[in-house]
């Protein structure tokens, strides 16, 4: 076991030393709400899907644009060449000059830019339906990651107090067994009791780090995800 843990590290197996310490408590469980917010506002999958109904929005304004008059300001400047000058002048030239406005009004593009808006507009309205779509699993996602921790909590709490409870049995069978009161098997049984207590105990921190992990996916917070992550491997 520890080969294979050096190995996913990266680490020589005469290097790794597996870590002693106990693993901090668990940090409180955030709720439903709290986690539901978060997610729709770190997933990726939803972000996507709004910066398309942005572009959309904006390619809509433009089309929306193309109906409406547009006046253009032209203005210009240009020399008619080099005029030779009467006696006494110097050369000189002669220059033209121009101003004026462009209106253009699109009255044969009415039915090409309808056209074009309801394309875009149907695409908006296929957008927000995924979006919706998007949504609903996402929340059903963060509600089964919660319930899944707060039950890998409760397991875990469990599973302590059976190795409490196996610590005092353990304990009780050691004392009877130098007082010649217990048998040999009686501090067998209850030495294995306490090696199972503590493994099941060890599996289910494991579980509710990987649960953890689960729900920091589903929140979109790669970070909480990549502390659980690691907490589960050090607690194997």
């Amino acid at each position: 076991a520890r080969a294979r843990v050096a190995n996913a590290l990266g680490a020589t197996g005469e290097s790794f030393e597996p870590a002693d310490e106990e693993l901090p408590p668990p940090a409180p469980l955030p709720t439903v709400t709290t986690s539901i917010d978060e997610a729709i506002a770190n997933r990726p999958e939803l972000r996507a899907l709004e910066y398309q109904q942005e572009i959309l929005g904006q390619t809509l304004r433009a089309t929306k644009a193309k109906q409406r008059p547009r006046i253009d300001a032209i203005t210009g400047v240009n020399t008619r060449g080099q005029f030779l000058p009467t006696a006494g002048q110097d050369p000189y030239a002669r220059f033209n000059w121009h101003i004026g406005l462009v209106v253009q009004v699109p009255v044969f593009q009415g039915m090409r830019v309808r056209r074009e808006k309801e394309e875009i507009q149907a695409q908006i309205r296929a957008l927000e339906s995924q979006h919706r779509a998007v949504r609903e699993a996402v929340m059903l996602e963060v509600r089964q990651a919660v319930a899944f921790v707060a039950a890998a909590d409760e397991a875990e709490r469990a599973s302590q107090e059976q190795v409490e409870a196996a610590k005092v049995a353990l304990e009780v069978s050691q004392g009877r067994y130098r007082a010649g009161l217990g048998t040999l098997i009686e501090l067998t049984d209850a030495q294995a009791a306490y090696v199972t207590a503590r493994s099941q105990l060890v599996q289910q921190r494991y579980q509710r780090h990987l649960a953890r992990a689960a729900l920091g996916l589903a929140m979109g917070s790669t970070s909480s995800m990549s502390e659980a992550a690691a907490k589960a491997t050090a607690g194997r």
